[in-house]
Protein backbone atom coordinates (compact mmCIF):
# COMPACT_ATOMS: atom_id res chain seq x y z
CA UNK A 1 0.00 0.00 0.00
CA UNK A 2 1.33 3.43 -0.90
CA UNK A 3 1.83 6.29 1.55
CA UNK A 4 -1.18 8.60 1.78
CA UNK A 5 -0.61 11.85 3.71
CA UNK A 6 -4.35 12.21 4.36
CA UNK A 7 -4.55 9.00 6.39
CA UNK A 8 -3.24 8.59 9.96
CA UNK A 9 0.04 6.68 10.39
CA UNK A 10 0.00 2.90 10.75
CA UNK A 11 -0.68 1.78 14.28
CA UNK A 12 -2.58 4.94 15.22
CA UNK A 13 -5.75 4.26 17.18
CA UNK A 14 -7.92 7.27 18.03
CA UNK A 15 -8.86 7.69 21.67
CA UNK A 16 -5.67 6.14 23.08
CA UNK A 17 -3.25 7.93 25.38
CA UNK A 18 -0.19 7.04 23.37
CA UNK A 19 0.36 7.43 19.68
CA UNK A 20 2.27 4.78 17.79
CA UNK A 21 4.43 6.17 15.04
CA UNK A 22 4.74 4.67 11.59
CA UNK A 23 7.77 2.70 12.78
CA UNK A 24 5.86 1.13 15.67
CA UNK A 25 7.62 3.06 18.46
CA UNK A 26 5.62 5.03 20.96
CA UNK A 27 5.88 8.79 20.76
CA UNK A 28 6.96 9.50 24.34
CA UNK A 29 6.88 13.28 23.97
CA UNK A 30 3.18 13.18 23.12
CA UNK A 31 2.44 10.93 26.07
CA UNK A 32 4.39 13.16 28.47
CA UNK A 33 2.47 16.18 27.22
CA UNK A 34 -0.86 14.55 27.91
CA UNK A 35 0.23 13.49 31.35
CA UNK A 36 1.42 17.00 32.14
CA UNK A 37 -1.87 18.47 30.94
CA UNK A 38 -3.85 16.02 33.06
CA UNK A 39 -2.14 17.12 36.29
CA UNK A 40 -4.14 20.01 37.65
CA UNK A 41 -3.68 21.83 40.91
CA UNK A 42 -6.45 20.65 43.22
CA UNK A 43 -6.84 23.17 45.98
CA UNK A 44 -8.89 22.63 49.09
CA UNK A 45 -11.07 25.72 49.04
CA UNK A 46 -11.97 27.40 52.32
CA UNK A 47 -14.70 29.86 53.23
CA UNK A 48 -13.65 33.40 52.36
CA UNK A 49 -11.23 32.45 49.56
CA UNK A 50 -11.29 34.77 46.55
CA UNK A 51 -11.64 32.95 43.24
CA UNK A 52 -11.95 33.80 39.57
CA UNK A 53 -13.94 31.95 36.94
CA UNK A 54 -13.12 32.04 33.22
CA UNK A 55 -16.50 32.18 31.51
CA UNK A 56 -17.20 32.47 27.80
CA UNK A 57 -18.19 36.11 28.10
CA UNK A 58 -15.30 37.16 30.36
CA UNK A 59 -13.83 36.78 33.83
CA UNK A 60 -15.98 36.62 36.94
CA UNK A 61 -14.66 37.24 40.43
CA UNK A 62 -16.19 36.06 43.65
CA UNK A 63 -15.75 34.63 47.12
CA UNK A 64 -16.32 31.12 48.46
CA UNK A 65 -19.36 31.34 50.74
CA UNK A 66 -20.03 27.69 51.54
CA UNK A 67 -18.35 24.33 51.07
CA UNK A 68 -21.04 21.88 50.03
CA UNK A 69 -18.88 18.73 49.79
CA UNK A 70 -15.18 18.86 50.74
CA UNK A 71 -12.38 17.21 48.81
CA UNK A 72 -11.08 17.23 45.24
CA UNK A 73 -14.40 15.98 43.82
CA UNK A 74 -16.48 18.30 45.95
CA UNK A 75 -18.55 21.39 45.31
CA UNK A 76 -18.40 24.96 46.56
CA UNK A 77 -20.86 27.82 46.55
CA UNK A 78 -19.47 31.09 45.19
CA UNK A 79 -20.94 34.54 45.61
CA UNK A 80 -20.00 36.66 42.59
CA UNK A 81 -19.34 40.40 42.63
CA UNK A 82 -22.83 41.15 41.32
CA UNK A 83 -24.43 39.27 44.24
CA UNK A 84 -25.36 36.06 42.44
CA UNK A 85 -24.62 32.75 44.14
CA UNK A 86 -23.62 29.72 42.12
CA UNK A 87 -22.52 26.17 42.93
CA UNK A 88 -19.40 24.97 41.11
CA UNK A 89 -17.44 21.74 41.26
CA UNK A 90 -13.96 22.11 42.71
CA UNK A 91 -12.42 20.13 39.85
CA UNK A 92 -13.71 22.70 37.33
CA UNK A 93 -10.57 23.95 35.59
CA UNK A 94 -12.07 27.36 34.93
CA UNK A 95 -11.96 28.20 38.66
CA UNK A 96 -8.69 29.71 39.93
CA UNK A 97 -7.76 30.55 43.47
CA UNK A 98 -6.77 34.21 43.66
CA UNK A 99 -6.26 34.76 47.37
CA UNK A 100 -6.88 32.79 50.53
CA UNK A 101 -9.05 34.27 53.26
CA UNK A 102 -5.83 34.65 55.26
CA UNK A 103 -4.35 36.83 52.49
CA UNK A 104 -1.96 34.25 50.97
CA UNK A 105 -1.86 34.32 47.15
CA UNK A 106 -2.02 31.24 44.92
CA UNK A 107 1.70 31.41 44.13
CA UNK A 108 2.55 31.54 47.84
CA UNK A 109 0.26 28.55 48.34
CA UNK A 110 2.09 26.59 45.61
CA UNK A 111 5.55 27.49 46.94
CA UNK A 112 4.60 26.58 50.50
CA UNK A 113 7.23 27.22 53.17
CA UNK A 114 9.98 27.99 50.64
CA UNK A 115 11.29 31.54 50.57
CA UNK A 116 10.68 34.06 47.83
CA UNK A 117 12.55 33.60 44.59
CA UNK A 118 14.43 36.90 45.02
CA UNK A 119 16.08 37.44 48.36
CA UNK A 120 16.74 41.05 49.36
CA UNK A 121 19.87 40.18 51.38
CA UNK A 122 21.49 38.38 48.43
CA UNK A 123 20.68 41.27 46.09
CA UNK A 124 22.21 43.75 48.54
CA UNK A 125 25.47 41.77 48.76
CA UNK A 126 25.57 41.52 44.95
CA UNK A 127 25.15 45.27 44.58
CA UNK A 128 27.95 45.84 47.11
CA UNK A 129 30.29 43.52 45.18
CA UNK A 130 29.56 45.34 41.94
CA UNK A 131 30.26 48.69 43.55
CA UNK A 132 33.61 47.48 44.96
CA UNK A 133 34.70 46.03 41.61
CA UNK A 134 33.78 49.03 39.51
CA UNK A 135 34.81 51.86 41.63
Amino acid sequence: MRYNPHLPPRGFRPGRLSVTSALGRRDVRFKRGLRAMAQHQNFEYRIGDEVSFAAGHGMQYGEVVRIITPGPDGAIEIQWEDGRREVKKTRDRAIRLLRRASGVSEMDEVRGPRRRRTDDEIAEVRRGDVRRRHG
